[in-house]
């Protein structure tokens, strides 16, 4: 019996691994040539192009660095020593319709606050990443997810100080870019446009395709349980009188239909389970629960979200002109795990250069809607 149990274990991680092989957010090579800058020099660096919104002698500098750097020996540098856009780029070879992951680590010093700081882009969008201002704490990562369009076979990846109508001053250091194709997008993250020429109707900022990707699931489960009812027919026939009431037919046509149900009734009774067989049934058990409870939950939840990275961090919402607003729903996801679950989020409003605050919010649920009345213009 304990072959047995090895080799039903065996197919029923083989099947595991099929079954999960779908839903893992794997990734691919890094694409970015030079990631770390250690090829080349200030005046030649190897696949890395500078450029900027005010060109003017000594409105900014570029160059590599080897004082300060995240790994290797080497660190791209921008000191913006007056307000300006700049920023190093590279052309980036891609798959249509297709998911990636661009990110590196930054260094700040004294860079402006009221404006874009240190973030990732891509070139001709105004999408970026998280930026990085003030003199950051060491080297800070800094990550931003795209989609590419159904035709798209290039973009240019840019990392800099400021950004499109954002300019500004202070120091940054760049090192160890990546740029890496994901076979679908993380739980909680959203995709940017990742070609700004384009204008088709699938709507490029969202999250992964939830319906999809819940009937995935659901045939996964399906199919599971179909074979582990045939598992267990095949384990326990001989234990089952139901199973064998052709065989006991054949073995008792003396005996009236009567007796028969009479003796099943009784072998049902007598029926006795080893530890093997409750090993089997707690195992099989135990990888169906693994597998109902991935996911659980509604997959239709709002696509686009907001995570903070660090406490403190906000986003502005504009109407676009004076609205009285009596109620304000919002979704509160699980987030990030970093951070106590029972963190705080406080909603504030504009009022003729003055912030004044509406109300302070507790987030002790998650998957769910909540609302709060306001009377404010």
């Amino acid at each position: 019996m304990s072959k047995k149990l090895l080799k039903i274990c065996f197919v029923l991680l083989i099947s595991m691994q099929f079954i999960f092989s779908s839903s893992v957010f794997a990734q691919g090579e890094n694409l970015v040539r030079n990631p770390g800058f250690e090829e080349g020099t200030t005046e030649s660096l190897h696949f890395w192009q500078t450029d900027c919104w005010e060109k003017s002698a000594g409105t900014t500098e570029f160059f590599i660095d080897e004082t300060e750097y995240h790994s290797g020996s080497k660190s791209a540098c921008i000191i913006n020593n007056k307000e300006n856009d700049s920023r190093y780029k590279q052309p980036i070879k891609v798959k249509g319709n297709t998911y990636y992951r661009m990110s590196c680590w930054v260094k700040t010093e004294n860079v402006g606050t009221e404006t874009k700081g240190a973030n990732i882009s891509i070139d001709g969008s105004l999408e970026t990443s998280r930026d990085i201002s003030e003199t950051s704490n060491g080297w800070e990562y800094v990550e931003l997810y795209g989609k590419t369009s159904p035709n798209q076979e290039t973009f240019v990846l840019t990392i800099g100080l400021g950004g499109y109508g954002n300019i500004n001053t202070g120091k940054i250091w760049i090192d160890d870019v990546e740029v890496v194709e994901l076979d679908s997008l993380p739980p909680g993250k959203t995709a940017v446009n990742m070609d700004p020429s384009y204008s088709g109707g699938d709507n490029q900022n969202t999250s992964e395709n939830n319906g999809s990707k819940g009937l995935l699931m659901l045939g996964a489960v399906i199919f599971f349980i179909l074979f582990l009812c045939i598992i267990f027919i095949t384990l326990f026939k001989d234990k089952i009188p139901a199973l064998n009431a052709k065989s006991n037919a054949k073995t008792n046509e003396s005996k009236s239909a009567t007796q028969n149900i009479n003796n099943d009734d009784e072998k049902w009774i007598k029926v006795k389970f080893d530890k093997t067989d409750f090993a089997i049934m707690g195992v099989m058990t135990l990888i169906y629960l693994v597998i109902a409870l991935y996911n659980l939950g509604d997959f239709k939840v709002p696509t686009t979200s907001w995570e903070p990275t660090l406490p403190g961090e906000y986003f502005t919402i504009d109407l676009g002109k004076e609205t009285t607003l009596s109620r304000i729903y919002y979704y509160s996801g699980l987030g990030s795990t970093k951070y106590n679950p029972h963190s705080k989020l406080r909603v504030e409003y504009l009022d003729e250069n003055q912030t004044s605050n509406i109300l302070q919010l507790s987030r002790r649920k998650i998957y769910s809607y909540g609302n709060f009345s306001t009377q404010h213009r």
